[in-house]
């Protein structure tokens, strides 16, 4: 944290000797909550990995870095642009880090580019004129949706443990038996499930997630919106160039953890292809 305050200070002290500070825009948020995993999947006789005081907690926020609880992606954000942005306020509306290009394109005025872009433009958003232009918040892990936020609502899907559609931090994904329904703003730790109460509010969200599947897709099938950027079919499985074939991805010494078999997985991956 003391490394972070004095790199900030140094880039806004800078800014100031050019005479920029006060037409610079600066943002300071962060990719992602805290990684927790102070043993090997957090077994009491696992392997240590990150000492206690070199890791986080998101508290009071359910969850940590690549989990799909909120504690695994709401971050803070301070935004410092004098003249722009009024000073002192406070906004709790969503937004998220793909709408930052759109937003400093806008603002820069640049051509927008001939292609969809997943994030929206938040420019009067950020300048008091309007509200956010983002109403929903969708949580992947890896390839796996896992679930959504309109207001305060999020809906959490069933899931099995270390599930299919991640990499090795599957080991930090844990169960969830039944969909969950959780009101953020009463319940920022998602602690009780109230889909009993609002089943009005679980089928909207089951839509948004329908919508979801069938645009940017999951880990069981392929969106019509997913642009790829090599030939060849499009899959969410890996292919390993050096030997043109179907394989598990890999990272360092960890091997791919919470995937489905690839025979069983290629066979799923061609049927979902043959239906487009």
């Amino acid at each position: 944290i003391e490394e972070v305050d004095w790199s900030c200070g140094e880039i806004v002290s800078k800014l100031k000797q050019l005479g920029l500070d006060e037409r610079t825009l600066i943002v300071f948020t962060s990719d992602n909550g805290p990684w927790i995993e102070t043993t090997h999947g957090m077994k009491p006789d696992g392997k240590p990995l990150i000492p206690r005081n070199h890791s986080g907690t998101a508290d009071p926020l359910r969850g940590w870095k690549m989990s799909a609880w909120d504690g695994g992606s709401r971050v803070p954000c301070l935004m410092r642009w004098p003249g722009r942005i009024p000073a002192g306020h406070v906004s709790d509306e969503l937004l998220a880090t793909m709408d930052l290009l759109p937003t400093f394109a806008a603002l820069a005025g640049a051509d927008r580019p001939d292609r969809e872009l997943d994030g929206h433009d938040a420019s009067a958003f950020l300048l008091g004129q309007s509200r956010s232009p983002r109403n929903d918040y969708l949580y992947y892990t890896g390839c796996l949706l896992t679930g959504v936020r309109s207001g305060p609502w999020k809906l959490v899907l069933s899931r099995p443990a270390n599930p299919p559609g991640t990499g090795w931090w599957g080991r930090m994904i844990e169960a969830v038996p039944e969909p969950r329904l959780c009101n953020l703003d009463d319940d920022p730790g998602e602690t009780t499930d109230v889909a009993a109460e609002h089943p009005e509010v679980v089928e909207q969200l089951v839509e948004r997630i329908r919508q979801a599947r069938q645009r940017l897709g999951d880990m069981d099938c392929v969106g019509s919106g997913a642009r790829f950027f090599d030939e060849g079919r499009r899959s969410p499985l890996i292919v390993d160039r050096r030997t043109s074939g179907w394989a598990h991805l890999t990272f360092d010494d960890f091997s791919a953890q919470g995937r489905l078999a690839p025979e069983t997985q290629r066979q799923a991956t061609e049927a979902i292809i043959e239906q487009e």
